[in-house]
């Protein structure tokens, strides 16, 4: 659930950690099907959606994504500066990068493969739902007392607590680990379906959310989120604070 000052609800990390695999089951119990999109479903047209209170755009796409609107069954092609809103359900292909602009310097990244549903986008707090594959968010300002940031993975809550830069790796279905780093300054709690923790900055973490090992966590240096997905978001944290 996602509401600040509240118990939020557990956390567990599933994936292969910060590799070009992705890893992770869908935000539920157990593995379940997602509606992914078919050509005879993908739309081109260039509709702008009802806009709620908050609006994000598409600062940087590269290779093919898919976005549905809240209420509709019908997929369309994700172009640069493309609205996105409340609802939206975006969908990577392989190989494929997309960039969010969420305010003028906190910007969401999505790994190819990846599937995430933005739950609330709202002045006051921000929340989304990352079911497969992989995102990395800075956010080089955070004003926790007026706002909040919380991303859902599968069986995990990861609720920012400072500016800074994140990773999660939620993975494939069927993965039975999720992976968190925090960078930059970053500071998380981290909350599964028995536990709590707090991540720091520098530090990654990975929640056994399924196996033998279920309910445990391991942590480590967030070096491992280093991959060439994560040098690439730390350069493009770069170009954009020298704008």
């Amino acid at each position: 659930m996602y509401t600040t000052g509240k118990a939020i609800k557990a956390a567990v990390l599933a994936g292969v950690f910060f590799t070009g695999g992705l890893a992770a089951v869908p935000a539920s119990a157990s593995p379940q099907n997602i509606n992914l999109p078919y050509s005879s479903n993908i739309f081109l047209d260039d509709e702008v959606p009802d806009v709620t209170a908050r609006v994000a755009r598409v600062s940087y796409i590269s290779g093919n994504a898919r976005v549905r609107r809240a209420g509709s069954e019908d997929w369309e092609n994700i172009t640069l500066n493309l609205p996105m809103v409340e609802g939206d359900e975006i969908m990577t292909d392989a190989g494929a990068r997309i960039e969010l602009q969420l305010a003028k310097d906190q910007h969401l990244r999505l790994s190819g493969n990846s599937f995430l549903n933005i739950v609330t986008l709202k002045d006051d707090g921000i929340a989304v739902s990352l079911s497969l594959g992989t995102m990395y968010l800075n956010l080089a300002s955070l004003d926790k007392d007026r706002t909040f940031i919380e991303i859902d993975a599968p069986k995990t809550t990861i609720a920012i607590q400072s500016a800074g830069a994140y990773r999660v790796d939620a993975g494939a279905q069927g993965d039975i680990e999720v992976r968190v780093a925090a960078m930059r300054g970053g500071e998380a709690r981290i909350y599964s379906e028995n536990a709590g923790f707090t991540l720091k900055s520098g530090r990654s973490a990975r929640i056994f959310i399924d196996g033998p090992n279920q309910g445990e966590w391991d942590t480590g240096s967030s070096l491992a989120a280093l991959d060439e997905f994560g040098r690439w978001s730390l350069d493009r944290d770069e170009m954009i604070a020298g704008r």
